[in-house]
């Protein structure tokens, strides 16, 4: 029997009524989002979910279909999947191919000789393939051949350019045809053995759930090539020489390059960095690099013997290198050894300025290279220039620089602009100078930004005899483009066209992700904006014989319009201020947040901007700017005349209202986040009372939770509700973030914590608050202990909605949950007790028993859900020494659920189970609760609140110090003490639950009845108002 299994995010819709106008719901490891399938780059086919492409596809239940090269993923549609190596994984970062169980036949063959009848099939189904292929010509053809239609993906240039697979042979990309028609699929040998950008952005696909899944599923296509064809399809083989897999040392410096920058920027899985460097060093046996970098990936591993073996290697082959002598001079008792990682030798484009590159011609025109500019863009002696737009850094061989904004600098991110040259005020779009005045026009990082680049380019070609122009391209928007930027700008070679495209978001696609790199790393800098600079921007010249042609391809229903709508450039510099806060630049961030401030059209924005500015001043510690910020929070708003006043005061607070600002990451999946909704969801309720308060939002993160449309209103309208003068400041965060505003009648803190006594620095953060509101007397005990003055101390319970938790809603489909199911949903984290809930379910079920523990579970500490699933599957063999084909059967529920969807995920189970080692308060044991499932739960902690002999099954324990491993974890609870549950009394009680089902039927309904009597809406919310009035 499968020990362990498991679920992924997929896209929530109904397959037959997809249409390409429409969004997926996703639903990711972290919450739940909205995935558009075609954006501003046209369809983005959602290849990593089998349902949803066949019915995008229109692939019949009648017709056959094969996937070419399915590998370790095959299309499960698919009849019949072929693959050249199903027995190597090197391609794959040693994966190994799928096993179907027989379910399709399998057929090892490659795509270049297909062996099937032509038209045998009605669908070809081919991704991820095309790029390792030696002779693409005869790929295509076969896929034409033996199907009438089908669909490929391939890696776009841009991945490659990031860092594809080593193992990539091939560019591949789809050239539009010029009269309309269907595009090309063009194929371009790979003309880079080191990745232009370094893999600088491969750990961040591993590391940041966000990344992954805007690279995944977000703007798929821009990442991917992706073709949908019937009948045939055109497609080209560039003549072009390039890398040669086939050759050894080619090969062995591809694998290295993965493997080193793998090491170098962190995040990559071990396995794959290692499974890189021991190819690189089969390749090329005698590159001591290789073998150091291949001791490093096996130490990290823990294989320390076999990586001492590989140092050993490197130093023998180049014993002078005091990298390669210091590593192999380690010990495996060595616990805190640093490795000293070898880099490659510097590439050619790392040390000389080039005159091309793989993509042609390259302009420096990056800040320092103004002489090399001027010369590759052919300024003579004797010749009159004008530079248009150098802002801060006009050409040094410019006679005339012209602006459009020669005082603020909003689009320079405040910079002062240059006075060095004869400064003009003007406009690119209307320049005030005569035909031909200038022998050479130079305008650089200026047409994205005007509301006419056809009037711009055409005036640009009016003034100059010849000239150069510059704009960031798709790629440079898409990880930095600025909010100011109106255009998406993409240069057409053979037909000499600048096309522009309407730029549609206010958030760039993949958030800044390499903003840290160009700042902090001179090699990716000059990667991206020198050596490659021709991959990041258009740039083209033109003389008169050779004029620019322009394309305008405008949307007046762009749903971002930075000059246009001022909400839109608020936004737009808020989001771009918090991705760069998010890469640790808060000092660059701040221009972007005082555009924010500057161009906020309303009050809630308004507000909004001036805390994310408050927020920057405290990352910079710049007290003078956090006074000045608070008292213009302080002072409020006003609109007069269309734009913003700020005013002195305040409208009045009636009579029967709360004035209350309720300070939360409101909008954040956390539990933190979720207890703060039901407040003000509970005071929302009682709105006829005048309860519903005002609310900031505190960032927590980007993510953003799934709510239903009416809960979505309620917190919409908490959010954009002025503040009242002089209010009561509620805020709802951990402790050392409170925050006391001198100005509020009172500040309150919402808090808890699980452990038997505070961090440092808590109770004086508490100390400093007017009142500090603990979910039960659990907290209240032990923040009293911790210092906090206990008459500061108040009892405010958790609030809960009983209404969606009914025994009638249809149980949520669990794939392999089987039999009588025990539920537990928990932050992957050693506090929550998981290794005793499964050491007490493994050893008290056998195989035999129909029985099944359901793990819900996210993680905090950024553990993957491969990563868990490894932990467990190591704790069942090393730790408790059991095989897992021999254990009863545990899925993982790894797949996000909204709010709503999480009612039918209790319903899914029998009995919720929780061998927690402390609580706060333990809300997903209240959602059990209310959903009449019986409970069972250590007995101390925050849960105690609601959790008694009457209404559940409470767990013995002993109360014991925080272990090492626990404190290495969450280093806060070093030296604290919490609950060891007891595993034996867990088997009995996990047993009971199991044999005696239908008594404890009754237990579950008195736990709902409790909670009823206690804890909903109307009884939280009479304490809340109590509390406040209490305060005021």
């Amino acid at each position: 029997m499968t020990a362990l299994a498991r679920t992924r995010p997929q896209p929530d819709i109904a397959p037959n009524d997809l249409q390409w106008n429409d969004l997926i719901e996703l639903e990711w490891t972290d919450g739940q989002y909205l995935i558009p399938i075609t954006n501003f780059a046209g369809r983005n086919y959602p290849s990593l979910s089998d349902k949803l492409m066949t019915s995008l596809l229109a692939i019949k239940p009648t017709d056959r279909v094969i996937d070419v090269g399915g590998g370790d993923a095959s299309f499960s549609r698919a009849n019949v999947v072929t693959d050249a190596f199903p027995d190597d994984g090197i391609h794959r970062s040693g994966r190994a191919a799928e096993d179907n169980k027989g379910r399709r036949k399998i057929v090892q063959c490659f795509a270049e000789d297909l062996p099937f009848e032509d038209k045998e099939f009605d669908f070809a189904y081919c991704r991820a393939v095309l790029e390792h292929v030696i002779d693409p010509t005869a790929a295509c053809t076969e896929l034409m051949r033996v199907a009438k239609r089908g669909f490929i993906e391939t890696p776009s240039p841009l991945s490659e350019y990031f860092g594809g697979h080593p193992t990539h042979r091939w560019l591949t990309w789809l050239e539009a045809d010029p009269d309309g028609g269907t595009p090309t699929l063009v194929f371009k040998r790979k003309p880079f053995l080191r990745a232009p950008f370094r893999y600088c952005m491969r750990g961040q696909w591993f590391a940041m759930g966000e990344y992954q899944r805007t690279v995944e599923w977000t703007y798929r296509n821009l990442v991917c090539t992706q073709l949908q064809w019937e009948g045939e399809f055109k497609f080209r083989v560039e003549p072009d020489a390039g890398i040669d897999y086939d050759d050894p040392l080619q090969a062995g410096e591809l694998h290295l390059d993965a493997a080193v920058n793998g090491l170098r920027w962190g995040g990559v899985p071990t396995s794959i960095i290692m499974a890189d460097a021991e190819r690189a060093c089969e390749l090329t046996p005698e590159n001591p690099i290789a073998h150091n970098a291949y001791g490093c990936a096996l130490w990290q591993d823990g294989r320390r013997e076999k990586a001492l073996s590989e140092f050993a290697k490197a130093a023998q082959i180049e014993p002078e290198n005091t990298t390669f002598r210091q590593n192999a001079r380690l010990s495996v008792r060595d616990e805190n050894a640093q490795l000293n990682l070898a880099l490659m030798p510097p590439t050619v484009e790392d040390t000389t300025d080039i005159e091309s590159n793989f993509a042609g011609k390259v302009f420096y025109a990056h800040t320092g290279y103004d002489d090399r500019l001027a010369a590759d863009i052919g300024v003579k002696e004797g010749d009159r220039v004008l530079d248009v737009g150098g802002g801060q850094r006009p050409l040094k061989r410019a006679d005339v620089s012209i602006d459009f904004d020669v005082f603020e600098g909003v689009h320079r991110q405040g910079l002062t602009i240059s006075r060095e040259k004869p400064l003009v005020c003007g406009d690119v779009q209307s320049l005030p100078f005569t035909s031909k005045s200038f022998d050479v026009v130079c305008c650089r990082m200026v047409l994205e930004h005007v509301i006419d680049p056809a009037s711009a380019l055409r005036e640009l070609q009016r003034v100059g005899k010849r000239g150069f122009i510059e704009t960031p391209n798709v790629l440079w928007e898409s990880f930095y483009g600025h909010p100011t930027h109106r255009w998406l700008i993409s240069f057409e070679a053979k037909t000499n066209t600048v096309v522009f495209q309407r730029k549609p978001f206010d958030r760039i696609p993949f958030a800044c992700g390499i903003v840290p790199y160009l700042y902090t790393n001179a090699e990716v800098q000059r990667a991206f904006e020198v050596s490659y600079r021709n991959l990041t921007t258009v740039q083209a010249t033109w003389d008169e014989n050779t004029p620019l042609n322009v394309r305008v391809e405008d949307d007046e229903n762009c749903p971002y319009d930075y000059l246009g709508r001022p909400e839109d450039a608020t936004r737009g510099s808020m989001n771009y201020a918090r991705d760069l806060m998010g890469g640790g630049l808060a000092m660059v961030a701040v221009a972007e947040a005082e555009d924010a401030i500057r161009n906020a059209p309303t009050p809630p924005l308004y507000d909004a901007a001036l805390r994310l500015r408050l927020e920057i001043a405290r990352l910079l510690g710049d007290s003078a700017k956090v006074a000045e910020v608070q008292q213009r929070l302080r002072r409020g708003f006003a609109v007069v005349s269309g734009g913003l006043l700020e005013q002195k005061e305040s409208a009045p607070i009636t009579d029967n209202s709360l004035p209350i600002v309720w300070n939360a990451p409101l909008l954040d999946p956390s539990g933190y986040a979720d207890e703060a909704r039901h407040f003000l969801f509970a005071l929302a309720s009682q709105d006829a009372n005048g309860l519903a308060p005002a609310s900031r939002e505190i960032r927590w993160s980007e993510k953003i939770a799934p709510l239903p449309p009416d809960r979505k209103r309620i917190l919409q309208a908490a959010l954009a509700r002025p503040a009242p003068l002089k209010p009561l400041s509620i805020w709802h965060i951990l402790a050392p973030h409170f925050q006391n505003d001198p100005l509020s009648r009172a500040n309150v803190g919402r808090t808890m914590f699980e452990t038997d006594r505070l961090p440092e620095g808590w109770a004086a953060a508490c100390n400093r608050m007017d009142a500090v509101w603990v979910p039960g007397e659990f907290n209240r005990e032990t923040f009293a202990r911790a210092g906090v003055e206990r008459d500061k101390l108040r009892i405010v319970p958790g609030a809960i909605d009983l209404s969606p938790y009914r025994r009638d809603l249809k149980p949520l489909s669990i794939d392999g949950a089987n039999g009588y199911s025990f539920l537990s949903l928990f932050d992957w984290t050693l506090r929550k007790g998981w290794d005793v809930l499964i050491k007490a379910y493994v050893e008290e079920f056998r195989t035999d028993e129909d029985v099944t523990l359901i793990l819900k579970t996210h993680s905090s500490m950024g553990y993957t859900t491969d990563q868990i699933f490894a932990q467990v599957s190591d704790y069942l063999t090393k730790t408790l020494n059991l095989d897992p084909e021999t254990c009863p059967d545990i899925i993982f529920q790894d797949a996000a659920l909204s709010d709503a969807q999480m009612p039918h995920l209790y319903r899914a189970a029998d009995c919720y189970v929780s061998p927690t080692r402390g609580e706060g308060w333990g809300r997903p044991l209240m959602e059990a609760m209310a959903m009449a499932l019986p409970v069972i739960a250590t007995n101390w902690s925050g849960q105690t609140a609601f959790l008694n002999e009457e209404n559940s099954l409470l767990l013995d324990y002993t109360l014991v110090e925080v272990s090492e491993t626990a404190a290495i974890e969450t280093p806060t609870y070093r030296g604290h003490f919490w609950a060891e549950p007891s595993v034996g009394h867990l088997r009995q009680l996990m047993r009971r639950a199991f044999s005696d089902r239908n008594t404890l039927l009754g237990l579950g309904e008195k736990g709902r009845a409790h909670l009823k009597a206690n804890f909903t809406y109307p009884h939280v919310t009479r304490i809340l108002e109590a509390e406040i009035k209490r305060l005021l």
